[in-house]
């Protein structure tokens, strides 16, 4: 089964708008989408760092095999 993973940059934007630190990176597979600050891929980890948020109209998404992924927060 495969995961797509992508940052949300309506929450990236809402965050820096209104102070926030809510979860924007987003799991998405065919159970549902979670969504989490922090995910370790195969190897390395995709961290969502609210101080240097950036929202601009790219969105990065990444595919991967859904064993390879651990959701850290």
């Amino acid at each position: 089964m495969k995961a797509l993973i992508y940052i949300n940059r309506h929450i990236v934007a809402n965050n820096k708008k209104l102070g926030k630190n809510d979860p924007a990176i987003c799991i998405n597979t065919y159970k549902g989408k979670t969504y989490c600050q922090r995910v370790q891929i195969s190897n390395g980890t995709l961290v969502q760092d609210p101080s240097h948020a950036i929202c601009s109209g790219a969105t990065i998404w990444l595919e991967c095999q859904l064993e390879n992924v651990n959701i850290i927060e």
